[in-house]
């Protein structure tokens, strides 16, 4: 799926790629809400990593392509999840 993503335009940030994949699975879907990487992943400040890495961003380029890594990000983790929920399902 990133892949698929990644062939329109091979540019990527992988920080910012990972770290939308988790705040979307941790905090978006409310996956793991009791493990321990879900508490670690909570305490730290995540709103300030996206401040960081899009408001405080001076270079447009670079704003644009961490946006892109939010987009990719949502849409593998919420594929992921769609399929996980099919797989969970007794038809």
């Amino acid at each position: 799926m990133v892949t698929k993503h990644l062939q329109k335009d091979p540019r990527f940030n992988h920080s910012m790629l990972l770290f939308a994949m988790l705040t979307t699975w941790f905090k978006e879907l409310g996956y793991e809400n009791k493990s321990k990487e879900f508490i670690f992943f909570s305490i730290y400040p995540y709103s300030e990593i996206f401040d960081i890495l899009l408001l405080n961003i001076k270079n447009l380029e670079y704003k644009k392509l961490n946006i892109t890594m939010i987009q990719i990000a949502e849409d593998v983790i919420l594929r992921l999840n769609k399929e996980q929920i099919l797989a969970n399902t007794d038809f």
